[in-house]
């Protein structure tokens, strides 16, 4: 591109990044980073996510978390994506005092989740054992910040929570939902028992891949 005189944007980066990290040359892409902002192009998102996809893939939990700080350096902000490939692999892999660490960071770096990073949690905690009691926690949390959470969470939460005997806690979270926005109000029949509306069964299943997950190589709507 020199030869013509032609000078690479954060585009043209993107997809240098994004085709090395599929060929397994994620060091070559760390370096592309680092080029790009001696060179005056500011990494922006995509940049970062594509790495932290790799990360996710190999379970590199560790470089995962040291991308995210990066990312802080160089005054690129993590937003959904980031955080959600980062918490969902330390759950699968039970690391669940990082899992805390970074929840806690996210609020104190300005980052508020939405439905589809306490998606990640409820999803992650309900198939670990012994951790109905957190999926639970955060399930609450949601619904306290007003968040509706999807049909299929609440499905997962409700078969998880009869399956190990704790019917009783079925109609603590219903009442939550019921006391709640309108929205999640309507969602509570779906903790109940009954099964959602096809309108929101056909939004989920029209949600972006991104906050779906399947963007960047997970997913939780069909876990």
């Amino acid at each position: 591109m020199s030869g013509y005189n032609l000078v690479p944007n954060v585009f043209t980066y993107n997809c240098i990044i994004k085709k090395l990290c599929k060929s397994e040359k994620v060091d070559e892409a760390d370096q592309l980073l680092d080029e790009m902002i001696e060179r005056g192009v500011s990494p922006d998102l995509w940049s970062y996510n594509a790495i932290q996809a790799f990360h996710s893939d190999h379970c590199e939990v560790n470089k995962a978390l040291r991308l995210i700080s990066r990312m802080e350096k160089d005054n690129c902000m993590p937003d959904r994506d980031p955080y959600n490939m980062v918490l969902n692999k330390l759950l699968r892999v039970g690391r669940f005092d990082r899992v805390t660490n970074v929840w806690e960071g996210m609020e104190e770096r300005g980052f508020y989740p939405a439905a589809s990073t306490y998606a990640v949690m409820v999803h992650g905690f309900c198939k670990k054992k012994g951790k109905l009691e957190e999926a639970c926690k955060y399930f609450e949390m949601m619904i306290d910040d007003g968040i509706p959470p999807y049909s299929c969470t609440a499905e997962l939460l409700r078969n998880r929570v009869i399956g190990l005997g704790f019917s009783e806690q079925i109609d603590v979270q219903a009442g939550k939902m019921e006391r709640s926005t309108c929205v999640i109000q309507e969602l509570s029949s779906v903790m109940r028992g009954e099964k959602a509306c096809e309108k929101l069964r056909s939004e989920e299943q029209n949600l972006p891949r991104e906050e779906r997950g399947e963007a960047y190589g997970y997913t939780w709507l069909t876990e």
